[in-house]
């Protein structure tokens, strides 16, 4: 796993995702870092998964995928990072650690190896 600090982007503006030979995409997060929900906003209790499950619709590649996890999950997810997993990595270790965020232990999910260090 490669991290990096990633440029925090507002919620209220776009995020670009793209894959291998794809034009890019623009993403808009809702704008629920404005609505309040308790202590925080709701962009602090919600996740966001959004990407695809092929990174070249022409080779029906499933590697490298483009994925954006946003929200704090309240509580459970850093932000402000770009994490980059090792080539290959099946998406379902994603689901499984984001099932783990949600207080569903699973040892195994689809094809995963494992859950990954969301």
């Amino acid at each position: 796993m490669i991290e990096q600090e990633a440029r925090r982007v507002p919620c209220q503006s776009s995020a670009h995702a793209g894959g291998a030979g794809a034009s890019a995409r623009r993403f808009r997060l809702p704008t629920f870092g404005g609505a309040s929900d308790g202590d925080r906003n709701l962009l602090d209790h919600s996740m966001f998964l959004y990407g695809s499950s092929m990174s070249n619709g022409n080779q029906h590649d499933h590697d490298p995928l483009p994925v954006l996890l946003a929200g704090a999950a309240a509580g459970q997810l850093k932000g402000g990072r770009h994490i980059t997993y090792a080539p290959h990595t099946p998406m379902s270790n994603l689901l499984l650690s984001i099932l783990d965020k949600f207080g569903v232990r699973q040892e195994r999910f689809g094809d995963s190896t494992g859950p990954l260090e969301v």
